[in-house]
């Protein structure tokens, strides 16, 4: 099922971004983050943002997983739009 993503801002020259998660355990604060792993490899990590960190280990459950991966695969488009030749890990 295809929904619409949640709105996100980025930072960081679009490799840092946020969004809210809204569901069963309220609005959670997500993050997505691109960072080196190799020669023009680029890893992406998902997570939700505690004390300044993506926090990629915690299990929210918010009953939203379609809307917050949409809004995952949403936010690679401005990343590769930046850096077209960046190759992204997940």
């Amino acid at each position: 099922m295809i929904t619409e993503p949640y709105d996100f801002i980025e930072y960081n020259h679009k490799t840092l971004f946020f969004f809210r998660s809204e569901g069963a355990k309220g609005n959670i604060l997500k993050g997505v983050i691109f960072t080196p792993s190799g020669e023009n490899l680029w890893n992406l990590a998902f997570g939700d943002w505690r004390k300044g960190d993506i926090d990629d280990a915690v299990i929210s459950n918010n009953h939203d997983i379609v809307k917050t991966f949409n809004t995952i695969a949403k936010i690679v488009y401005p990343f590769s739009d930046e850096f077209p030749t960046r190759q992204i890990l997940i």
